[in-house]
């Protein structure tokens, strides 16, 4: 979408509204939440990665009083992909719908929690944004801005920002089996074929690649 921006604050979390938060990170190091399958002011439903200190205690997520139940869907090493199903207290709804009404921004993922801290990327236009930013300032709330970068669909609007040389070379790439396991194309095949050197193809590649993860994942 043309003219958002994605805006990442980190958030100072101190135990607020007695929700038991902090008693999340007795044993979970980190808590992301990647999606949401449903979000109301009356409950939500998450997929959420659970990194652990030691051992798995899904049990020890209940402790939030905001936590209705939690499904663990697999598990590897010291890390769970779980379902997360809950509710908000009426002042954090209040706090949301204020967010995306008075200031029309809306939340993206992924959220992270650690103990003590909270970021979260919120998209809307440079100056709505910024008037939340002075917003947040007036409230004396404890805020960090992490990133500023423009805002894509994910999955469609990020290609966007690939040189046409980047996509040519990652389509390719894709298309011809270079990704495959095991590989059914090899990079200075491709490189031939496509005309450049195998170091130049391979930039290409690394490049797409980056700004792809980044938007994904940063």
């Amino acid at each position: 979408m043309k003219g958002l921006k994605v805006l990442k604050l980190e958030f100072n979390v101190y135990g607020q509204y007695d929700l038991g938060f902090d008693k999340l990170f007795d044993e979970a190091e980190r808590i992301t939440t990647l999606s949401s399958l449903l979000f109301t002011s009356e409950q939500f439903i998450m997929i959420s990665k659970i990194e652990w200190k030691d051992e798995a205690d899904i049990e020890s997520i209940r402790r939030s009083i905001i936590i209705d139940d939690i499904i663990e869907v697999s598990r590897e090493e010291k890390t769970s992909m779980c379902i997360v199903i809950g509710h908000l207290p009426p002042i954090v709804s209040e706090l949301i719908s204020h967010v995306i009404k008075e200031f029309k921004c809306f939340f993206e993922f992924p959220i992270v929690n650690v103990k003590g801290k909270m970021s979260i990327p919120l998209v809307g236009t440079k100056e709505n944004l910024k008037n939340l930013l002075e917003h947040l300032k007036e409230l004396n709330v404890e805020f960090t801005v992490l990133s500023l970068t423009n805002y894509f669909i994910k999955g469609k609007d990020m290609l966007s920002s690939l040189t046409p040389a980047q996509y040519a070379c990652l389509e390719m790439a894709f298309e011809l089996g270079f990704f495959d396991i095991p590989k059914k194309a090899d990079a200075r095949k491709l490189a031939s074929q496509k005309g450049i050197s195998h170091s130049a193809f391979l930039t290409h590649i690394r490049k797409a690649e980056r700004k792809i993860f980044d938007e994904l994942f940063g």
